[in-house]
């Protein structure tokens, strides 16, 4: 199906992709459990400066997050005309200008930071400096969907109907390629890790919720028909059913085998009472996309879906929350 087209007094379409992507930055550069959990166990010098940076990269994502959502969008989303969208545009452009600077400031603090691993350094080193390179990216690519999401308003501002077009479908196109990018960038870190671990069942299971809160995103944009978002969310769902359920049972096991070392079995006691929070907080999430397929199944329009869209974006938020304790867990045993 053709992507949706702008007409004249539509532009409720920025709502939900605008909003929902600079959500998702939180959870996208909050480090993955898998790395945090098994950082505390590397030699104490490694796993100082490596604890460090994956809490810079949560404070950044939380820092980058009120940045951006920050900008009050309210006139852009009450303009009935082409006149009034400009000029709500206009309104935002200092602030839209201030964010972009310092997201890419923020992106060149993380590229800055030293890295920890090598080709031949411990995968959970590894895995630390991927984190830290997939958090700068996204930040870049938020950046480059606020220069888009500006350009709509340029196009109409030169009557250029075919650039602000252009611009819709880049941004569009841009908000997909970021959700997506989260439930491939969490897939990746979870190949990192032995997928009989309860931090394996976080990444596979959030990247689950990812793929079907894109199938909504898609069929809010009339990317797909209802009956595929419908399949797609369905087998979503399933997949975080599944991994919860495993991750809780390998997260019993890990219970059962604690370290030897006091001070690192504190810290797994304290990671994995937030690990069963995050388990919780994947159930809703699933809860949330069900809420989705009745609405679709009982033939209901996007305008159905505010509601649930809305919920998904606190649910991100709080996710990310979850993530963020278990960064200052993490650097708190570090020496200094």
């Amino acid at each position: 199906m053709p992507s949706r087209r702008m007409e004249t007094g539509e532009f409720s379409l920025f709502k939900h992709p605008v909003t929902a992507v600079l959500a998702a930055v939180l959870l996208a550069a909050a480090p993955s459990s898998a790395a945090r959990a098994q950082v505390a166990q590397l030699p104490a010098s490694s796993a100082e400066q490596a604890a460090r940076n994956v809490a810079f990269a949560s404070e950044l994502s939380a820092r980058a997050s009120r940045l951006v959502t920050s900008i009050d969008q309210t006139e852009v989303l009450q303009a009935t005309s082409v006149e009034s969208y400009v000029a709500a545009i206009d309104g935002l452009s200092p602030e839209i200008n201030r964010a972009r600077g310092e997201l890419l400031t923020m992106r060149d603090q993380l590229r800055a930071l030293p890295r920890v691993g090598g080709e031949d350094a411990p995968v959970q080193l590894r895995a630390v400096d991927r984190i830290i390179e997939d958090t700068a990216g996204f930040l870049q690519r938020i950046d480059a969907m606020l220069a888009a999401y500006a350009e709509v308003a340029e196009g109409f501002r030169g009557d250029d109907r075919a650039r602000a077009q252009r611009a819709l479908d880049t941004l569009s196109g841009a908000t997909m390629t970021l959700v997506d990018g989260q439930a491939l960038m969490l897939r990746g870190r979870a190949t990192l890790v032995g997928s009989d671990r309860s931090d394996y069942a976080h990444a596979e299971g959030i990247a689950c919720l990812y793929d079907g809160f894109a199938a909504v995103m898609r069929v809010r944009l009339e990317l797909i028909q209802p009956d595929e978002a419908t399949d797609k969310i369905e087998a979503a769902g399933i997949c975080v059913d599944r991994q919860v359920e495993f991750g809780r049972a390998a997260l019993a096991r890990e219970r059962a085998n604690p370290s030897r070392i006091p001070a690192a079995r504190a810290l797994e006691v304290r990671l994995a009472e937030i690990s069963e929070r995050i388990f919780s907080k994947m159930e809703e999430g699933n809860g949330v996309m069900n809420e989705v397929l009745a609405v679709l199944r009982a033939g209901g329009s996007e305008g159905d879906m505010t509601a649930q869209m809305d919920r998904f974006i606190v649910f991100e938020r709080e996710l990310a929350a979850l993530g963020q304790e278990q960064a200052r867990n993490l650097i708190s045993r570090s020496p200094g």
